[in-house]
């Protein structure tokens, strides 16, 4: 896959041996049972001490006056969102600051936690997605670091690896990790779940990006994978039938994919290979829909020998037959 490449056209209709319009996806295919009233957040209490007004901690830390700066309003804010992280976890050691990026991130060598500082200074109406950002950042300290390693160690591994493989098993590795994560919350203190709501809410409602149609073939195909594990009712019907032997294959493989941290590698390692080897298939000449569709047919065994190989020359052990 190469960073160049602007425009993939389609997945050639049946690349697969079963016809896409065999398959007909109704409903909600949270593949989990979440609740998808409560966001999809894992085992939301119905009632908090702390969920009782329009923002949880607005209300407990006090409102801001006119006077103050933006300044010193985020850096009361930075305070207490640092008190929370350290609830979430007090034996793991983290370091917390606003950046200027509408995203989150964390660096798991040294534990530093990069928050979206713009939501804040627009309204402190925002206080409650801004503390889910912290905890799943924290998260991503507390659980993610062996996930890390494991990633590591394939890229560094010998094998050649691309730079779009690498960027499709990191975004991958995301998307699994964001829930594997999150479902610990659940387990270790499920009273914050509240604010993983918040943040789902607002990364994951109507106006989200991994809804529309982004141009790419291949991108829409992740972004639907996206939605699968994040927020599965945003899934248009017209994109469960487009991609429904794909999000057959990724329920299959997210089902037991995140129950505990081996089997997170699994499930990451079988998108992955899965995905890398849609790629191959879509950026092949296009050739008209029903000599693609008999070309595809007959190369399927073809097909799933190259998904093996691929296990093969990684050195990773092979899936076990169904």
């Amino acid at each position: 896959m190469d960073r160049d490449d602007k425009e993939i056209e389609y997945a050639p209709k049946g690349m697969f041996p079963e016809d896409d319009d065999e398959y007909v996806l109704e409903g909600d295919l949270d593949v989990w049972g979440r609740d998808s009233t409560s966001g999809y957040v894992w085992n939301k209490p119905t009632t908090t001490w702390w969920s009782t007004g329009a923002s949880t901690f607005s209300g407990m830390w006090g409102s801001s006056s006119a006077t103050d700066t933006d300044a010193i309003r985020l850096n009361r804010h930075k305070s207490h969102l640092d008190s929370l992280c350290k609830v979430v976890a007090p034996h793991i050691k983290h370091t917390l600051v606003f950046g200027q990026t509408d995203t989150a991130y964390t660096n798991m060598e040294t534990g530093r936690i990069v928050i979206d500082g713009s939501l804040l200074k627009q309204s402190d109406s925002n206080l409650d997605i801004t503390c889910g950002l912290a905890i799943h950042e924290k998260l991503h300290v507390v659980h993610s670091k062996p996930l890390h390693k494991w990633m590591k160690g394939i890229m560094n591994s010998g094998k050649r690896i691309t730079y779009g493989e690498r960027e499709l098993l990191h975004s991958i590795c995301n998307i699994v990790e964001d829930e594997y994560i999150e479902r610990q919350l659940s387990i270790s203190c499920p009273g914050y779940t509240h604010y993983i709501e918040k943040v789902k809410d607002h990364y994951f409602g109507e106006s989200s990006k991994a809804m529309k149609d982004s141009g790419h073939a291949f991108t829409d195909i992740i972004n639907t994978l996206l939605l699968l594990v994040r927020y599965p009712a945003n899934l248009s019907d017209d994109r469960k039938k487009q991609h429904a032997p794909h999000i057959r294959f990724f329920m299959d493989e997210l089902k037991d994919g995140i129950k505990d941290r081996e089997s997170t590698y699994d499930c990451i390692t079988n998108l992955w290979v899965y995905m890398k080897n849609v790629w191959k298939d879509m950026a092949e000449e296009d050739t008209g829909e029903d000599e693609a569709h008999d070309k595809a047919t007959e190369k399927a065994d073809e097909y799933m020998n190259e998904i093996l190989g691929d296990y093969t020359d990684m050195g990773l052990p092979l899936p076990p037959a169904e």
